[in-house]
């Protein structure tokens, strides 16, 4: 995997972010009675449901920072069996979901909703919107630009992807974007060089001694359930549970991403609802007349 691609992780998070600062452009209509905390349903295999509580913000501050994090220095050879685990991906030719999404950090607390597409390899399409009725943001990525509108301030974003940093003031990877919204691993070319087997899940570990990717799958059926990536100045820990299944496959309807990022906390919490895998998708983009062009 290539360095920059812990970088990556940040950028849904930066670009949500972002997009939740223009809710103060809505007069500050939130209405914090009616904004709950947001749980999980986590199936168990005493098919019984379980309701987790999601960190809050105070959790943040103590997780653990990435200079900090432990980097194995022993190598262990991973057995050939678990290897389709580290290399496994969700097989698909286009995807869409609404996801009710709940963002802390850079001093905010706001709930909000994403409406999610994707062309596999080709585009992704996403729709941010307030309140449940006012879409404040909407970007169309693909390998090779990066377009963005902010409907509150009418002003548009076009840049080659070489110029994204522009825009998202880290490097981003269009593959690794793509698997975070899926559910997938990060893509990695190294095979994992640690693993440790418990009673119903497998971990898989590569290190190279500058950075760490560790992943953990339900040892049954392969689906992710964490995967952690570390480096001297990022912590990335994703959360995969509530699995329903998708055509003939198992996808993750609930997810949650906390980052630590040269100091900086940030928690999203993501729950999928109509999961749809190659059904035709519209990823309408236009740039109206009167929007500032940046």
């Amino acid at each position: 995997m290539n360095r920059t691609s812990l970088f990556l992780v940040s950028l849904f998070f930066l670009f949500i972010g972002s997009s939740c600062n223009l809710y103060h452009a809505l007069g500050g209509r939130w209405d914090k009675n009616n904004i709950k905390e947001p749980k999980l349903r986590v199936k168990q295999t005493a098919s019984k449901d379980t309701t987790i509580s999601l960190p809050s913000s105070s959790k943040l501050d103590s997780l653990p920072k990435a200079g900090n994090m432990p980097i194995p220095e022993q190598l262990s050879t991973v057995p050939d069996q678990w290897i389709p685990y580290w290399q496994r991906h969700t097989s698909f030719t286009s995807f869409s979901a609404k996801a009710t999404s709940h963002f802390e950090g850079n001093g905010q607390n706001r709930d909000f909703t994403a409406n999610i597409r994707i062309l596999k390899d080709q585009k992704i399409w996403i729709s941010v919107t307030a309140l449940g009725l006012v879409e404040v943001a909407r970007a169309l990525i693909t390998p090779d630009s990066v377009l963005a509108l902010d409907r509150i301030h009418k002003t548009a974003y076009l840049l080659p992807f070489s110029e994204a940093h522009k825009l998202f003031p880290i490097p981003i990877d269009f593959a690794s974007l793509q698997s975070l919204l899926i559910g997938d691993m990060l893509p990695n070319r190294q095979l994992p060089t640690i693993f440790a087997d418990a009673v119903s899940t497998i971990t898989l570990t590569y290190s190279d001694g500058q950075q760490v990717q560790k992943a953990t799958f339900n040892r049954a059926d392969s689906t992710l359930l964490q995967q952690n990536l570390v480096s001297q100045n990022v912590t990335v820990d994703a959360r995969y549970t509530n699995f329903i299944p998708v055509g003939n496959q198992k996808m993750a309807q609930s997810r949650v991403f906390t980052i630590l990022n040269s100091g900086q906390h940030l928690l999203l919490e993501m729950d999928y609802d109509h999961i749809e895998l190659d059904k035709e998708v519209n990823m309408n983009f236009s740039v109206p007349a009167k929007y500032l062009k940046r």
